[in-house]
């Protein structure tokens, strides 16, 4: 699993354990005693998981499962409200297969990352938003900016794209009047600061846990003092185009074959307006995540099952024609598609697809140590953040190179000093392991 992941994770269970609190979570006793690099809720909602099933190994994955579920089902109900005027709910398959077919959805799905949540919450904002453009306004507009705001809750301003629906759909519809527009933007403003005062009465210590987010992760990635990924600010730009490139090949092939087959009806004007507003609200969650030197492409995955919604429905108009049978074997093959990714979790129970040696070594070290212990270290494995993250979460062991005294040390080699006043070593695979009478 990747290493946030893995953090994520820990941090998820310890809260679960009665370490940390849902305003001040903990990662180990000795790195990130107060851990604000994201917003809690996500910890929050795993940590509800790790409660009900303990800490097992595929709790986690369970989560992300889930998660996985809750995106596509987001997206189903999308698909049938956008389509409804032309009758193509039982095409609910096509977005799900070219948005979960992404190498970059697939992998973030299975490595417990924030991004699966803020999808799923994303996705269900745009819904509601859209259903407010034809009935219950103002119930719509309130679920919406609700989905948003725990979107921001999750990961913070990458969630807030949603705030752009209506002024898109004033550029592309042109339904609505530049002040109908502004008004319902600026209702999702005041609901969406409305909810945070709430919290912040019901819940004073949330004032202070999203202030030192801001402070620890938003400011200083805006003043590019934080972690840079990138050497310039349109480094993500050629890789999400190169992520995207399927859906690009499969609606540039669709095309070829439009303008070839003579009688084959093209896209109407609505149709093309619809596609067009769908790809700009994808832009409105990948775009602006170059405003910083901290990117990655993972980074934009939310918006990457809006961009396969445009792509489907493109698509959909020249398959109207395929059989009906054809039609639901499509739709079970995308509902196999989803399900291989919860029997690949299974199959994975009695094995580890990466970092295998270090995990047995952790699982044979805590034979020798208790759980909640500080171990001392050598700064090279102080600075292994891979083994910190999977002390913690596997085995619940924090290690530091400032402790003066402890019962038992890990290194990176075999110190023949710390042989010397040791009474057991064991040499494992990924570290020495000492242990004082």
């Amino acid at each position: 699993m990747f290493l946030d992941g893995v953090t994520y994770a820990a941090i998820s269970k310890n809260l679960a354990n009665g370490i940390g609190t849902s305003w001040q979570p903990q990662y180990t006793a000795t790195f990130n005693q107060e851990f604000y690099g994201h917003p809690p809720v996500f910890f929050i909602l795993q940590s509800l998981f790790f409660k009900l099933l303990g800490n097992h190994f595929m709790v986690e994955r369970l989560f992300s499962f889930g998660m996985l579920l809750l995106s596509g089902y987001a997206l189903v109900l999308l698909w049938r409200t956008v389509t409804k005027p032309n009758n193509l709910h039982q095409y609910a398959w096509l977005p799900l297969i070219l948005w979960i077919t992404i190498p970059q959805v697939a992998w973030t799905y299975t490595n417990n990352m924030l991004e699966m949540m803020v999808s799923a919450c994303s996705i269900f904002s745009i819904y509601f938003l859209y259903r407010s453009t034809h009935s219950k306004a103002l119930l719509n507009i309130g679920l919406g900016t609700l989905c948003m705001w725990i979107a921001y809750g999750v990961k913070g301003p990458v969630g807030l794209f949603p705030l752009s629906f209506f002024i898109f759909h004033y550029l592309v519809f042109k339904r609505y009047s530049l002040r109908v527009t502004l008004g319902k933007t600026g209702l999702i403003l005041v609901v969406f600061s409305l909810l945070f005062a709430l919290l912040f009465v019901i819940q004073p210590q949330s004032l202070q846990a999203f202030s030192k987010y801001h402070n620890i992760q938003v400011i200083s990635a805006l003043q590019g003092t934080n972690e840079i990924t990138a050497s310039w600010y349109g480094a993500l730009l050629p890789q999400l185009l190169g992520a995207l490139a399927p859906l690009l090949i499969l609606c540039f092939v669709v095309f070829i074959w439009q303008r070839r087959n003579y009688k084959a009806k093209g896209l109407s004007h609505s149709g093309s307006q619809v596609i067009v507003f769908f790809v700009l609200l994808g832009l409105a969650g990948s775009l602006p995540l170059m405003i910083t030197l901290k990117q990655r492409l993972f980074y934009a995955v939310p918006s990457f099952s809006l961009f396969a919604f445009a792509a489907a429905l493109y698509v959909v108009v020249y398959i109207t024609n395929i059989p009906v049978l054809i039609s639901k074997i499509a739709g079970y093959l995308a509902l196999c598609i989803i399900s291989v990714s919860l029997l690949c979790a299974i199959q994975s129970y009695n094995s580890y697809a990466k970092d295998e040696q270090l995990l047995n070594d952790i699982q044979a070290l805590m034979k020798y140590v208790p759980p909640h212990t500080i171990v001392k270290c050598d700064t090279e494995l102080a600075h292994n953040w891979k083994v910190i993250a999977y002390l913690q979460r596997y085995a619940s062991i924090s290690i530091s190179d400032t402790v003066i005294e402890s019962r038992y040390e890990l290194s990176s080699n075999a110190s023949k000093h710390l042989q010397a006043i040791h009474t057991k070593h064991i040499a494992f695979d990924s570290f020495v392991f000492f242990q004082k009478k």
